[in-house]
């Protein structure tokens, strides 16, 4: 289906002002270098999440295949859910610093646990425990660096890019239809320009 002329408009400046948007962000965050190791941290953990994920579904894919990967993530899931309210008040007993670190100390040794576990060939029962607990760890950071992080803001721009950059894969889901619609527009529009 071709778009019209007022929807390449529309979806061009939407990715305009989300990318002006994402520039000042990040210019705010930059200047400030608590900011800059709270949200580097952050970036750290997000990469190794994903990660966490892709390497936990392969590895069941390559067992089992589409269903045992599907089985796998609503395991591990289910007991990170029943978890992560009652981690949650126990992580609100301690400074959120604290609370934080210990998530990320804890993160780091499951899934080195997992890694050996994978490396050493077990069965497939152990690693699908060990990465339960993985999953538990994961539930841990999130809350504690969103409490976190505003404590270091000193003016208003600072919470707001701090919390935004936080929340950033949320925001970029709404404007994502536009975005994709946009690109999709530019990509197809290239090709055709250089034919």
């Amino acid at each position: 289906m071709p778009f019209t002329d007022r929807e390449r408009r529309t979806a061009l400046g939407r990715v305009r002002s989300y990318l002006g948007a994402l520039g000042s962000v990040a210019g705010v965050v930059a200047r400030s270098r608590a900011l800059r190791r709270i949200e580097l941290s952050f970036a750290f953990f997000k990469t190794t999440e994903t990660a966490t994920w892709i390497a936990m579904l392969v590895y069941a894919f390559e067992k089992g295949g589409v269903t045992e990967s599907g089985l796998l993530a609503a395991a591990v899931l289910v007991p990170a859910a029943i978890i992560a309210p009652l981690a949650a008040a126990v992580a609100d007993r301690y400074r959120p610093g604290v609370a934080l670190v210990v998530g990320y100390v804890i993160l780091a040794l499951t899934c080195l646990a997992v890694a050996a576990a994978m490396a050493a060939g077990l069965s497939r029962l152990p690693v699908y425990v060990l990465l339960g607990f993985v999953a538990v760890a994961l539930t841990l950071i999130r809350p504690s660096q969103v409490v976190f992080a505003p404590a270091f803001a000193r003016t208003p721009d600072e919470l707001t890019a701090t919390m935004s950059s936080a929340g950033g894969s949320r925001a970029s889901l709404h404007s994502s239809r536009h975005s994709l619609r946009a690109s999709f527009w530019l990509s197809t529009h290239r090709r055709r320009s250089s034919s």
